[in-house]
């Protein structure tokens, strides 16, 4: 049995037959008994048996959810997303300074905004 979990279900289907077995199942992994009529919008979330398995014809079968819904898995494209914000934060670090001391108004203990105003 391959590993197809974070696989859309046809994604799953075609490595299971990559490895000689023809017949797999499908279920609705949040309970719901959602019948999952297009193989493109449910995600694999955990499968039975366990991956490097042996397996016969409808020994598969494949948890789901939609891929809408959370799934523990990430697709390539917030991989990268993920990656370029890291990158980005790295170079764009500013050094924090010790901050001043408010500015007062002679002869007052009491901190002044930008316009003279007391705060």
């Amino acid at each position: 049995m391959p590993d197809v979990r974070c696989m859309d279900i046809q994604a799953a289907q075609d490595s299971i037959q990559a490895a000689g077995v023809f017949y797999s199942t499908s279920v609705d992994a949040t309970g719901r008994g959602r019948a999952q009529v297009w193989d493109w919008n449910w995600i694999v979330v955990d499968q039975s048996p366990r991956a490097g398995a042996t397996i016969d014809e409808g020994d598969a079968v494949l948890s789901v959810v939609k891929e809408d819904e959370f799934n523990g898995c990430q697709t390539k494209e917030q991989d990268a997303l993920r990656a370029a914000a890291h990158d980005r934060s790295e170079t764009l670090r500013v050094p924090v300074l010790p901050s001043a001391p408010s500015p007062t108004l002679p002869g007052r203990h009491t901190p002044i905004d930008r316009l003279g105003q007391h705060l």
